[in-house]
């Protein structure tokens, strides 16, 4: 058995840094990393903290390339060169440019057995949604073992019953979307969406438009 870990959006290497740091069996794990954004600078910060998880004693690969739905060579990338960098112009359409993306069920299913144990973490910008459908329409959602991710929802269109919809399709699987944070150390910890944060999260930006 295989022990993956799957970080989707690595911006600086954050996640790379606290799966690292928190997990128990880190130096068990390979990680698979994927960021997509040109800015030198933040794939400065990702190749160091590649570097220190690799000096854990962990198998480390890089892709510059977007988690997607499909294997493409051109895709417009709105790159602001942050944490809100996206492939959805819904959530940013500040800098487009032309990156390369890979389909993350593809990928998994070729890569991986279901007898692996895989980590996923998806805080992709909004992305999330149509990568969490294909895992869904694919299978590959059953090769998961654990999920971590942040949802954008409000952020880029999604509404609070798609949210809804979405966290309850995914129970069917057995699967919860546990919060991740790269700000702070809560990143890798036990809390999940549930109907309450969502309804939270949704009326506090409904709250902040009308305020506009």
């Amino acid at each position: 058995m295989r022990k993956v870990f799957i970080d989707g959006g690595a911006n600086k290497g954050q996640s790379i840094d606290q799966f690292v740091n928190h997990h128990p069996e880190a130096s068990e794990y390979e990680i698979h990393s994927f960021e997509c954004t040109k800015s030198g600078l933040i794939k400065e910060y990702w190749n160091e903290a590649a570097i220190r998880a690799r000096e854990a004693g962990c198998v480390v690969k890089l892709y510059e390339k977007a988690l997607w739905t499909e294997d493409e060579e051109d895709i417009i990338f709105y790159d602001s060169k942050n944490e809100s960098s996206s492939l959805l112009i819904e959530k940013n359409n500040k800098n487009p440019t032309y990156i390369s993306s890979i389909c993350l069920s593809r990928f998994i299913l070729e890569n991986f057995s279901a007898s692996d144990c895989i980590v996923l973490k998806l805080d992709i910008e909004g992305a999330e949604y149509e990568v969490f459908k294909d895992l869904i329409d694919t299978g590959a959602i059953k090769y998961i073992n654990k999920i971590y991710g942040e949802l954008h929802g409000p952020k880029c269109g999604i509404s609070l019953e798609e949210d809804l919809a979405l966290i309850e399709k995914l129970e069917t699987f057995g699967h919860k979307i546990y919060y991740w944070d790269a700000t702070n150390d809560s990143g890798i910890g036990d809390k999940f969406y549930t109907e309450e944060t969502l309804r939270t999260f949704h009326n506090k930006k409904r709250f902040r438009k009308g305020d506009k």
